[in-house]
């Protein structure tokens, strides 16, 4: 499964989520209509995974050893909340309350397309991460910016 694109969603009352057409039927024969949502360790917002590319990445994560307090802290940050969700008849998954709370998602969300998952963020958020990567990426020196140096664009 391959991401991209920046979707601006709606989570109703109940937490569901309407997965973006483009992703559904890709999801559909790639997974089983079945995704997993966890917290993302590095930003407060979701990762969201098809199924078949989320059970490579905690075979991943699972192999690190638990006797090394940071590779603990990993599985637990993305292990322990994980959540699959299946793609109901409507295209829309449920987003447990619990990650919701963890993402500070509110009614508007984007969800973003980055490869081989998606982050789901609170629409605020998003705009304000945009911005303060942009600053970053227009700084010299910075790691962005010379992390973009690097790429041929």
């Amino acid at each position: 499964m391959y991401f991209q694109g920046t979707n601006p969603l709606s989570l109703d009352a109940k937490g569901r989520l309407a997965v973006p057409a483009k992703y559904r039927q890709e999801l559909k024969e790639e997974a089983d209509s079945r995704v997993v949502v966890t917290q993302n360790p590095f930003d407060k917002c979701l990762w969201l995974y098809a199924l078949s590319d989320w059970i490579k990445v905690r075979e991943s994560v699972s192999r690190l050893s638990s006797m090394n307090s940071s590779k603990l802290t990993l599985q637990r940050l993305m292990l322990g909340p994980a959540e699959e969700s299946d793609i109901d008849t409507q295209g829309r998954i449920i987003v447990p309350a619990t990650l919701r709370d963890y993402g500070n998602l509110q009614k508007k969300v984007k969800l973003v397309g980055i490869g081989n998952k998606c982050e789901l963020w609170d629409e605020v958020a998003h705009a304000q991460k945009m911005a303060k990567s942009i600053e970053e990426a227009n700084t010299p020196d910075s790691p962005l910016a010379l992390a973009l140096a690097e790429v041929d664009l």
